[in-house]
């Protein structure tokens, strides 16, 4: 299929992450499925269909209570998902944080091989979304490669969710990788403040769907990671046979489209890297009679295929 027409509800392999455990205990990085929440012109919205890895919110806080301890641009997770492509928030000066990533390893690093990450977007994120009404403040807007998702888009419909606080389209299976680091199952962080100051909860999603609080630093909590797609750099997009993970597509079918054209495919990306480049490409040519149905053969070498999966 022509990239633009990859559309809501269909699955894309991208990139690869630890997720299972072989016979020998380990685990190997395997591809990583998102779900395609939005096309809109050249961008397509991506979050990941399972939980991927696990984290606090934040540390404990040893300072006065302050909403600063509540704002993404202050998470570690922010640090972990961007890596090297990380920006420290307009926020720093005023909050005095010095963020770190508590892991030795990051998401953007260890999940996306070059020609992958020079097809990811950076997009300034509006972090103003609550749960509640309250009068905690909200943190700045950042520039963010990978994020997690916001209250706001959990309950747009244009993403396949409803707009009511509990909703099982939000139910996410975890990898056997965050069991082994001890997450909570089930349980997955949004970007979203809650309403509570004095407990330091920011919004998370329950296993059942519910949006709700917990504080930041009580639980080790799921993190699904999101980001836009630049889809002038997909070429086409075709089945994702073989060496697959299968049967996702069933879990999708839980989203409440308003349209019944939306995909529900398993999909894989040709994607155009500076790295990957086809050695040689043929083209079928002729005259073709306005509304007339020909098939186009494309014949070429020099794919990249295998462990990074182009």
């Amino acid at each position: 299929r022509p990239a633009a027409a990859l559309t809501s509800a269909d699955v894309v392999y991208y990139g690869s992450y630890p997720q299972t455990k072989n016979v020998s205990g380990d685990f190997p990085a395997e591809p990583i499925a998102w779900r395609v929440l939005e096309v809109s012109g050249d961008k397509g919205f991506l979050l990941s269909e399972k939980v991927l890895d696990c984290m606090y919110f934040n540390k404990v806080p040893t300072s006065r209570p302050s909403q600063y301890w509540l704002w993404w641009s202050e998470s570690p997770i922010r640090k972990f998902l961007n890596g090297k492509k990380y920006r420290p928030s307009v926020s720093a000066d005023i909050t005095g944080h010095v963020v770190e990533n508590p892991k030795d390893y990051s998401f953007y690093e260890r999940a996306f091989v070059s020609g992958e990450q020079n097809c990811i977007l950076e997009v300034n994120l509006d972090n103003s979304a609550k749960l509640f009404s309250n009068d905690i403040p909200t943190g700045p807007n950042t520039d963010d490669r990978i994020f997690l998702l916001s209250v706001a888009e959990l309950q747009d419909k244009r993403y396949g969710f409803s707009s009511g606080n509990t909703d099982t389209a939000r139910e996410a299976e975890q990898t056997a990788y965050c069991d082994k680091n001890g997450t909570l199952a089930g349980y997955w962080w949004t970007r979203s403040i809650a309403n509570s100051l004095a407990q330091y909860e920011v919004v998370n999603v329950f296993p059942s769907g519910l949006l709700a609080g917990n504080p930041i630093y009580n639980w080790i909590l799921g993190i699904r990671p999101a980001f836009y797609l630049n889809m002038k750099n997909v070429i086409f997009t075709s089945p994702a046979n073989g060496g697959k993970a299968g049967g996702v597509t069933s879990v999708l079918l839980k989203q409440n489209y308003t349209s019944d054209d939306k995909g529900r495919y398993e999909q894989k990306l040709t994607i155009a890297a500076d790295k990957y480049k086809l050695e040689s490409a043929a083209l079928t040519t002729g005259d073709v009679a306005p509304g007339t149905d020909i098939k186009l053969s494309i014949e070429y070498t020099g794919a990249s295929t295998g462990p990074e999966y182009h």
